[in-house]
């Protein structure tokens, strides 16, 4: 896993040498009910990522200037922020304007939500030449969902990028532990994990025969809650 940087997607901080950033969304975050501001829980979690690492949050509008607007703001809370922004909108036009404008403004940007050649071929033609800090968000795991392999969009979308400074490839919507690994065959420069595939990190290079055993041991245990 050297090869790669983990981000944890979630609220929760790590504070290890396996966690080298972290990516939240709106859908994550409405998960920890509405007692809190959006602001009031990446505050919180500004303050526990006290190793400085970088968090993406993502915008809650919809409109152009709303987004310009709530990136502006959330950026202003610590330097170490990517603000996401989706490469489309809810009728299905570009943010390309929006990500323009953050970039020009020196302000980190996450390109999330991105699925297809085509939309990374239009990141491409627009921002290659500016200046500024992208990581560009691959959903792999809903791609793969579809019965499509996402590592061919990766792979394109690396070498496309190779060039361009300061933008990186992520491997978004994880699915499994064996994705760390198709990540890093496919050129990405990072990969966000759930808490679920954060659980499973030390299943990494287990003995299979080893759990093989453990496997039958949990079902002969399950099984003997069991009358025939």
């Amino acid at each position: 896993m050297d090869n790669i940087k983990i981000f944890y997607d979630g609220i929760d901080i790590k504070e290890n040498n396996i966690i080298k950033g972290y990516t939240t969304n709106p859908s994550i975050l409405k998960k920890y009910g509405k007692t809190k501001t959006y602001q009031e829980l990446s505050h919180a979690m500004l303050r526990e990522n006290t190793n400085n690492l970088p968090i993406s949050f993502e915008v809650l509008s919809n409109g152009f200037e709303e987004m310009i607007q709530e990136a502006k703001e959330i950026s202003s809370w610590s330097p170490d922020i990517y603000i996401k922004i989706p490469i489309i909108n809810t009728s299905g036009e570009y943010n390309i304007d929006v990500i323009k404008e953050l970039l020009y403004d020196n302000i980190n940007v996450n390109i999330t939500c991105v699925f297809t050649n085509e939309q990374i071929n239009f990141i491409y033609q627009n921002i290659n030449m500016l200046q500024g800090n992208v990581i560009i968000s691959i959903f792999c795991g809903r791609i793969a969902d579809t019965g499509v392999s996402p590592s061919v969009l990766c792979k394109y979308t690396s070498d496309l990028f190779s060039k361009r400074e300061n933008t990186e490839i992520l491997w978004a919507s994880t699915r499994e532990i064996y994705n760390i690994f198709e990540a890093i065959q496919s050129g990405c420069d990072i990969i966000t994990i759930p808490e679920t595939i954060y659980q499973k990190l030390h299943l990494i290079n287990k003995d299979l025969t080893e759990y093989s055993k453990e496997t039958v041991e949990q079902f002969v245990s399950d099984g003997s809650a069991f009358l025939l």
